[in-house]
């Protein structure tokens, strides 16, 4: 919000209304006065309460309060701002000031054109002229970003600046489009079930092969954007297409030689070295390398409390020794389930809003435990994944030879 020359001069002061106080100097006179920090006092000082010490301190602090003799017949005037970073570690009360009297100012003009704006959640000077201030709630920045401001605020010319496009909370994504159906096609169809649809890109995969793509859009409405989310469908053509909110590509912050945040590999200066023992980071480069929706990890034993994948749901079974235990992460573009069992070193996840129903039983199967892998019977359906570390040999995938647990686990 950037005021005019008049608006400035002519706001009232709505916090110091005594015409006695002083007035703190501007930042930019201000800057030939060098900034020392006060002396702190001896520690028998500090504690010291005679009436001596005690009178020079009033006589101290009432000398401090009285302004210079050239700044008196100046107090009715507001001194000229500048921007609040000049200086980093101080504080202009008139900056303070000219912000509240913004804030009621907008508060005032939304109170008028009956806009239901809750609060302000920031309003802080950026410029000479200029003010920038936002809202906390998604409701109440559509609200603001969609109303046409009026020209004038309190009879005072005023320019009002908005944001370009729309945040990315306001973005959704339309999953798996076939590259049979052109752009134009999805975009109409979209407009059909969703009127404030604007701003449609499409999302290709060229780092694998796929029969589909993904487009995503920003919705101007919230009534709308909620509703379709709610929904979690969309048809376009003779595809039910998933429906999700747009999530923001996962960057590695890490160094994947020194694991630390200071450098990157190629400029990296220390000696390679595993972090914390684990291989977590190759992890997550692969599962958004390969755009993997399910994932199942064995042998993660206390890490998968601290092995987070982003956007992504953990199911997790502890195992029957230290290092062990089987977890299962699903996107959360699915909806997924967990089937109870008292099966140790097993995780059963339901996987719903594909084409099918899925099942996944992820399995971890020590090498000193003894189990029959016959209790999974009452949970293979029609559909199930059945994957894990057994500790199990056989020829017919590549081993040399076929152990006891392969012919068990084969059978």
């Amino acid at each position: 919000m950037r005021p005019s020359l008049e608006t400035i001069s002519s706001i009232p002061r709505h916090i110091n209304h005594q015409p006695n106080c002083s007035e703190v100097r501007p930042l930019m006179e201000q800057q030939t006065t060098p900034v020392t920090s006060t002396p702190r006092r001896p520690v028998s000082d500090s504690f010291d309460n005679s009436d001596g010490n005690r009178q020079r301190m009033i006589k101290r602090l009432r000398m401090n309060d009285l302004p210079p003799r050239n700044e008196q017949a100046e107090q009715h005037h507001l001194p000229t701002l500048v921007p609040p970073h000049h200086h980093q570690h101080s504080f202009n009360v008139n900056v303070l000031k000219r912000a509240v009297s913004i804030a009621i100012m907008l508060k005032k003009l939304f109170a008028d054109n009956q806009i239901p704006i809750k609060e302000l959640s920031m309003c802080v000077q950026t410029g000479e002229r200029r003010f920038k201030f936002a809202v906390g709630e998604k409701a109440d920045f559509l609200t603001l970003f969609n109303w046409i401001w009026p020209e004038e605020i309190d009879d005072k010319k005023a320019e009002i600046i908005k944001l370009h496009t729309l945040p990315d909370c306001f973005v959704l994504v339309v999953r798996y489009v076939p590259l049979d159906i052109n752009q134009d096609t999805a975009r109409q169809q979209i407009l059909k079930t969703i009127p404030a649809a604007v701003g449609f890109s499409p999302i290709h995969y060229h780092y694998r092969q796929r029969p589909s793509y993904d487009i995503l859009f920003t919705v101007r409405s919230l009534e709308q954007y909620q509703t379709a989310l709610e929904l979690g469908r969309l048809s376009i053509g003779q595809h039910y297409l998933p429906l999700t909110t747009f999530l923001i590509g996962y960057r590695l912050t890490h160094c994947t030689a020194c694991w630390k945040i200071s450098d990157m590999r190629d400029k990296c200066q220390s000696s390679v070295s595993c972090r914390w023992g684990t291989r977590a980071l190759e992890v997550l480069v692969l599962i958004f390398k390969v755009d993997s929706p399910v994932c199942v990890f064995n042998e993660v034993g206390e890490l998968w409390n601290s092995f987070k994948v982003p956007h992504f749901t953990s199911f997790y079974q502890k195992g029957t020794n230290h290092s062990g235990g089987a977890m299962i992460t699903i996107g959360k573009h699915l909806r997924a389930t967990r089937i109870d069992t008292d099966i140790e070193n097993t995780v059963i996840v339901d996987i719903h809003g594909l084409s099918g129903q899925i099942r996944i039983i992820g399995i971890y199967w020590p090498q000193g435990q003894m189990r029959n892998l016959n209790d999974l019977s009452p949970f293979l359906v029609k559909g199930t994944i059945l994957t894990g570390d057994f500790n199990a040999t056989s020829d017919e995938w590549g081993s040399q030879s076929t152990d006891r647990r392969g012919n068990s686990l084969k059978k």
